[in-house]
């Protein structure tokens, strides 16, 4: 054999042993370890490159070999099937072809296009390019478009973020692709330039780069990529300025009230960093995450990019996230001179958390407190300061123990030095200690705060999960979880059912979300039947629903599902019903469960009629049903009263809050505690949008003392402080 011919085995053998070595690493790596998108995307970034290289190398069968290096890696994931539960090989398959092996063709043919054009350092200029179009399109999208999702040339399709597990192939990768195989086909004409002798075989580049040049151009409307400019013409500006907005159809009393609360968020935090001024900051409000999605890639994620200075977020997440995305765009000022974050993922999360809207449940340093008891904290919680240990904990636990450690570093050393910390100096410079040292420090403050049994619940239950990295089939069960909740929408049962049983199978019937959204399926299947099917159906569904609350992990949402099913098809099983809810009720999940719970326990013995509980009963009808019974009830019965909160509650969600404000006001107290506190923080609420500041400042006080009735009481004085200093902040203005 000639040294030539031993060479071109060597290379054949050594990109075949690559292909598997790779293969066979990311097989022992959670989420890395099935074929699916994970896989496809880590392999779409290096195997191309491999072989690229291997294609300028002396070799001969090339095409040969390189076909079976693309073929080892699904051989090896298939094998790895017998040890790993693949729930979707095929479509992981998929994945792999669209990822890796288009972007094979394309390294090869910008590889064989140097090949024909460069006599030296072939190798050299390729590895420069991929690494080019690797790069280079990714960051100017980062940086200038709002974009986090993003198609490229040789790993296909990267999704966004990590916590948005619902990851399916749609037609915008397969058009991209398209893209890509006619920028391929340009390669290899450039190459086959000298070869091409007929003008018939010549018009062909022209159409591939017609059709790349034509699918750039409507990019946008493709989703294949996102720019503001297409943003714009679905939401419209709320401020003079022209830089909130929101979904055209928002009435104005809405947009009134978002324009407002930015503005108090916005001289709050600034008071707060102590910063003389704030530059502009954009605020992207969509209506809803499908259409946040449709432009960011984001789904249920909501984030804040302090570059541009632009926060996108849902609607519905807005009362509880946008302050902490204002810390991101605000804390900019002090982060690294291109992102204008933290590259410590730690501290850029944990300030956020540190700042942010209290939670009327518990404390952060609570809450760290229980995690540490229970054992759900990391053995080195200073490992959550860097990326990879933050993201492969629980996200819940990454975030709440980093906003108590940043929290205590303001508190015992000031913000003044947590903003140099953060814009990159070391713990050591800063606080003289080093960052295990304060760690311990943090630790031995929260070990002295008490974890009554409520927190122990309500840490169980928010906290004792599986991450992304530890669950099986994650993304498979989060597409079918998310179509089945669009086929519900559309009142399609049978397919939504279909769904939800598939998220089921794959989890042995313990998706708590599966399983809430296969009995809801079936609830509303049988509220919209005639009688007596609807009885049947319903006593079938109530059936179900008692074997899958036995197999469940955390059915508590479950529970409460059925239990508010059986009050509000008026089936004869109320003491179920009131059985359920204390069971939920005395585990104490959170605030918002223990208010639902007895509200309902209470309206069950006071005679309320359980229609108002009813999703498929019309708001009008609701409202007719309440102002009816008020027109004919004692105003001081417990009946007439929890009528009033009712109506109170649907003010405040409309934004009537003048109106909510004089039911509450004239209303005696609830006989339960968790109304009467609910009642008083609706009234609190009321009287701060409607500028009641003196009112606003009694309520507080009776809010104040009714949360000493509460082992949580912390967290409740902590939210009243914030929300009067949010308020102060702004009449003084």
């Amino acid at each position: 054999m000639s040294v030539v011919s031993r060479l071109a085995r060597r290379n054949a053998l050594l990109t075949l042993g690559v292909s598997a070595v790779l293969s066979v690493l990311l097989s022992q790596l959670p989420l890395l370890n099935s074929l699916g998108y994970e896989f496809s995307l880590v392999m779409g970034v290096l195997l191309p490159f491999v072989l690229g290289i291997y294609w300028l190398s002396d070799a001969v069968r090339k095409i040969q070999t390189i076909l079976l290096a693309l073929a080892v890696p699904p051989l090896v994931m298939l094998v790895n099937t017998l040890f790993v539960k693949n729930c979707t090989y095929l479509e992981g398959l998929l994945f792999y072809v669209l990822a890796p092996v288009v972007g094979a063709a394309f390294s090869v043919a910008l590889a064989s296009a140097i090949e024909s054009t460069a006599t030296t350092r072939k190798k050299t200029w390729f590895a420069c390019l991929y690494l080019g179009v690797l790069i280079l399109p990714v960051f100017l999208r980062v940086y200038f478009s709002p974009q986090i999702f993003f198609f490229n040339h040789i790993f296909g399709f990267f999704a966004g973020s990590l916590y948005d597990d619902a990851i399916e192939i749609d037609e915008r990768y397969f058009i991209f692709r398209a893209e890509t195989l006619c920028l391929v086909a340009l390669l290899l004409f450039w190459t086959s330039r000298h070869h091409i002798g007929q003008t018939s075989l010549r018009v062909l580049p022209a159409l591939a780069a017609i059709c790349v040049v034509g699918l750039e151009l409507k990019s946008d409307d493709l989703g294949i990529t996102s720019s503001y400019g297409h943003i714009r013409k679905t939401l419209v500006p709320i401020d003079s300025a022209g830089r909130w907005f929101m979904d055209a159809s928002t009435s104005g009393i809405k947009k009134a009230v978002f324009r407002k609360r930015l503005e108090l968020e916005i001289a709050d935090l600034a008071r707060v960093i102590d910063l003389k001024h704030v530059a502009p900051i954009q605020v992207f409000i969509y209506p809803d995450a499908a259409t946040k999605k449709k432009f960011t890639g984001a789904d249920n994620t909501e984030f804040a990019e302090p570059w541009t200075r632009t926060i996108h977020i849902t609607e519905s997440s807005f009362d509880h996230v946008i302050r902490h995305e204002l810390v991101h765009i605000l804390f900019g000022e002090f982060g690294d001179a291109i992102f204008g974050a933290s590259f410590s993922v730690g501290l850029l999360e944990g300030i956020a958390v540190a700042l942010e809207t209290p939670s009327v449940d518990w404390t952060s340093d609570e809450f760290s407190a229980a995690m540490f008891k229970l054992g759900f904290a990391p053995s080195s919680p200073e490992t959550l300061l860097g990326g990879f240990g933050f993201f492969t904990t629980l996200s819940g636990r990454s975030y709440t123990l980093m906003g108590s450690f940043v929290n205590y570093l303001l508190d015992a050393y000031g913000i003044e030095t947590f903003k140099a910390l953060y814009g990159g100096a070391s713990f050591e410079s800063l606080y003289h200690k080093s960052p295990t040292e304060l760690i311990a420090e943090w630790t031995s403050a929260v070990a002295q705060i008490p974890v009554p049994p409520d927190l122990e619940s309500t840490v169980r239950f928010r906290f004792e999960r599986k991450s992304i990295f530890q669950t099986e089939c994650p993304h498979a069960v989060a597409v079918s979880l998310k179509r089945g909740a669009a086929a519900l929408s559309l009142w399609k049962h049978d397919d939504a059912e279909a769904f939800y049983r598939r998220a089921l199978s794959m989890t042995e019937g313990k998706h708590a979300s599966a399983a809430l959204g296969y009995v809801n399926t079936k609830l509303l299947r049988a509220a919209r039947s005639e009688r007596p099917q609807s009885d049947s159906l319903f006593t079938e569904t109530f059936r179900e629903a008692d074997s899958l609350i036995r197999r469940v992990e955390k059915p508590v949402a479950l529970e409460f599902a059925v239990a508010n099913a059986l009050l509000w098809s008026k089936s004869r099983q109320m003491d179920s019903a009131a059985a359920l809810l204390q069971h939920i009720y005395e585990q104490h999940i959170s605030f918002g469960y223990d208010v639902a719970a007895v509200k309902r326990l209470s309206a069950l013995t006071a005679g309320v009629d359980m229609s108002i509980f009813s999703p498929v009963v019309s708001g009008d009808f609701k409202d007719s049903l309440i102002q009816v019974e008020l027109s004919a009830l004692d105003s001081t019965s417990e009946k007439f009263k929890l009528y009033v909160l009712l109506a109170a509650e649907k003010d405040i969600d409309a934004h009537r809050y003048s109106g909510a404000f004089a039911r509450l006001k004239t209303l005696t107290p609830l006989s339960a505690r968790e109304l009467e506190l609910h009642r008083q923080l609706l009234l609190l609420d009321a009287a701060l949008q409607t500028e009641r500041f003196r009112e606003a400042i009694e309520i507080a006080e009776t809010v104040k003392q009714l949360s000493q009735l509460f082992s949580s009481r912390a967290a409740k004085m902590q939210l009243i402080d914030h929300v009067l200093q949010l308020y102060n902040v702004a009449s003084a203005r």
